[in-house]
């Protein structure tokens, strides 16, 4: 008689963060599903390993509601910083000044390559 087998899979960060914050917290799987506003099926597959969340934006959200640094669930901080458009335009005239007159970004990227061009030659 051949049953399924389970595959023991190895805990995602994820899955230890969730049940170690609804431990300390004294959280039912129910409460705690409700804190992420997902339904407690889903929260009991993510604790289990059953389903393993890849989206970057979702674990982002969840580590936001926890509190928690997105790094807590292998996620890199960004570190992108936008610059004020008067920066950018110094770093690359061309740039700005195609931001400035809306044209598309096919003509912004043929000068792009057309300054590689230049500065290689």
């Amino acid at each position: 008689m051949a049953g399924k087998r389970r595959v023991q899979r190895q805990p995602s960060a994820l899955s230890q963060i969730l049940i170690i914050y609804r431990d300390s917290h004294k959280l039912t799987q129910e409460e705690l599903a409700k804190l992420l506003d997902v339904e407690p099926r889903t929260l009991r597959r993510w604790e289990t390993g059953e389903t393993v969340l890849t989206d970057t934006h979702d674990l982002k959200q969840i580590a936001d509601r926890l509190g928690i640094p997105y790094e807590n669930l292998g996620i890199a901080s960004s570190s992108y910083i936008p610059l004020p458009l008067n920066i950018s335009s110094l770093l690359l005239p061309e740039f700005g000044a195609l931001l400035m007159k809306d044209v598309s970004v096919k003509h912004m990227l043929s000068l792009r390559i057309s300054r590689e061009k230049h500065i290689g030659n």
